[in-house]
């Protein structure tokens, strides 16, 4: 809660930028309702310029997203063998495609896999292609874009895809899945040690989730809470949507299924959960197996973790069109949601004609003034000309970022082979596909987050 001092001074500051702007008292009443009362705002959405992809996996590094697995484009699946790898700079609102050295060590294109990232590397394992599932051990390093294949040791886990994977501490865990030679589900919990690589089945106690596929995994200090997934009934002859709710405690590897109020979201499977501040955020996902309605979602459930009650809530703005198998992580106060699909309403009975979407959307969970103040200002589409030159920046970018999106692609342009290699190798360059001209840097930037590109517009 506000002091008094505070809620004086902010007032004062949109009264101020309201004189600017020589609002009525309406518009200053619902700028100051947003401000006041609005929890979180659907901020920006870029629309094109991003990765069509579903089934994919993303994991957060300093302040850049990437992102592994398959793409689409207007033909279909891309027919890249090894997996393609895009990024995303929350900073700059840019999307890269990463161009890395294709060894024996990288990856195949695959789909339904799990990243983790550890520090500044990426852990990939699992996923399927076409036909085959795979169990290898792959590490993609951040600041020297190569792929590497650890020697594992251990207790290996079965090849699997739909499954989940998280870090806790120096630990990768891995939950459920589908394997598809036994086509079974699993609901068993592997563990890999990601300093000495070795691999070791867990045994737990209480009642463990049944077994799923498809369901949401996210860490709240020592525990993983899995929400939803796709099930199979006792007779084993039909899937089913589930809507449980329960956590691993990993320190006494004991299964809970905590008691909470509120009404919780439907059943659902393809979707996301992201554990950020003080709350658990569910967002989107599929609800059934019916062919004659769509059943993607784009609704947004929090659960919070000081009441443990749910509550699904309404964020003011441009929200995602329904869609699952998307991807949405946390960047400090602020979820991204990109990818994914929706159903056409005139091809339900064809699953494999949807929509593969490349747009983003920023959901912040505790947008600034400055955010609130510029989504009004587009709103009234009011001359900003009177306006202090740091708040005409934020207009600038919150007008891009709703109403154009930062839909230019551009492409690497190396003259020499030898000249790229020497950009990799050093550890203030990389060589990324897709990302625009940079020339100034940042005094926090780190060996994840090089501040110089070398890249030509497209």
């Amino acid at each position: 809660m506000l002091n008094r001092n505070q809620m004086v001074n902010r007032m004062g500051l949109v009264l101020g930028v309201c004189e600017c702007l020589h609002t009525n008292k309406l518009s200053l009443s619902v700028l100051v309702y947003h401000y006041f009362l609005l929890e979180m705002h659907w901020t920006e959405c870029l629309e094109s310029g991003g990765p069509k992809q579903s089934l994919h996996a993303a994991a957060v590094v300093g302040n850049t997203i990437y992102t592994f697995g398959d793409t689409w484009n207007k033909w279909g699946r891309s027919p890249k063998s090894n997996i393609e790898v895009y990024c995303f700079d929350t900073d700059s609102m840019e999307w890269f495609e990463v161009e890395y050295d294709e060894t024996t060590e990288c990856p195949k294109n695959c789909r339904r896999l799990s990243v983790v990232a550890y520090g500044h590397l990426i852990f990939l394992w699992g996923g399927i292609d076409d036909f085959l599932q795979a169990n290898p051990l792959y590490c993609f390093d951040t600041t020297t874009l190569t792929w590497s294949k650890p020697a594992v040791s251990g207790k290996v886990p079965y090849p699997r895809s739909c499954h989940s994977a998280c870090v806790i501490g120096h630990h990768m865990y891995i939950f459920g899945g589908y394997h598809n030679f036994s086509i079974s589900l699993l609901n068993t919990v592997y563990r890999l040690d990601l300093i000495t690589f070795e691999w070791e089945e867990l045994f737990t106690s209480g009642i463990p989730p049944e077994e799923r596929r498809f369901h949401s995994a996210c860490v709240v200090d020592n525990q993983i809470v899995i929400f939803g997934g796709m099930g199979i009934d006792r007779a084993g002859y039909h899937y089913t949507v589930l809507d449980d709710f329960s956590y691993l405690d990993t320190i006494s590897l004991r299964w809970v299924t905590p008691k909470f109020n509120g009404r919780p979201p439907c059943g659902r499977f393809n979707h996301t959960a992201v554990a950020c501040n003080d709350g658990i955020y569910i967002i989107g996902g599929h609800r059934s197996f019916s062919k004659k309605r769509i059943n993607e979602m784009n609704d947004v459930w929090k659960f919070s973790l000081d009441t443990f009650a749910w509550a699904q809530i309404t964020p003011k703005g441009r929200q995602p069109c329904p869609r699952s198998e998307h991807c949405c992580v946390a960047v400090g106060d602020r979820l991204f949601v990109f990818g994914g699909k929706s159903t056409r309403r005139s091809l339900l009975r064809n699953y494999d004609q949807c929509i593969v979407h490349p747009d983003l959307h920023v959901l912040d969970l505790s947008p600034s003034l400055k955010v609130l103040c510029a989504i009004k200002i587009n709103d009234c589409k009011t001359d900003i000309g009177r306006l202090p030159n740091d708040l005409k920046k934020v207009v600038k970018a919150v007008d891009d970022s709703l109403c154009y999106g930062w839909n230019s692609m551009v492409i690497v342009q190396c003259s020499e082979k030898k000249q790229k290699k020497k950009n990799r190798k050093s550890s203030q360059y990389r060589t990324i596909t897709h990302v625009l001209e940079r020339s100034e840097s940042s005094d926090d930037t780190t060996d994840c987050q090089p501040a110089t590109f070398f890249i030509s517009h497209h």
